[in-house]
């Protein structure tokens, strides 16, 4: 037995899927409150302190914070200078070296052993 697949689908047939389509769930926090945000942000990362027991927890999340800030300035960056509003960019690659100035100064604060960042010299 075969099935045959069709070519394409019709500008029509595509519209009606459309019409069907699910709409994307809304994110669950998107309505908080500044202070359910708070808690759930202080949740979150407690529960990382716990799983990695040492202070050195938060200089990870904070880290990869700042990593996940950077790149959506950087992004910020590119898309402003594509559009030519290049007063607007150049604020959005200075916030991203300070971004980075931050993450460079926090690498450097020694959190003690399993802190990979900061080795000690033996």
């Amino acid at each position: 037995m075969s099935t045959s697949v069709p070519d394409g689908i019709s500008p029509e047939a595509l519209q009606s899927l459309m019409k069907n389509a699910k709409e994307p769930d809304q994110a669950p926090l998107a309505d908080a409150s500044p202070q359910e945000l708070m808690e759930f942000v202080a949740e979150l990362a407690d529960a990382g302190y716990e799983q990695i027991g040492t202070g050195f927890a938060y200089k990870l999340i904070i880290d990869y914070c700042l990593f996940q800030l950077f790149n959506h300035h950087n992004e910020g960056y590119q898309h402003l200078l594509e559009k030519g509003d290049t007063e607007a960019a150049l604020g959005w690659a200075r916030d991203a070296g300070q971004l980075q100035a931050m993450s460079h100064i926090l690498k450097s604060i020694y959190m003690g052993d399993q802190d990979f960042f900061c080795p000690t010299e033996d």
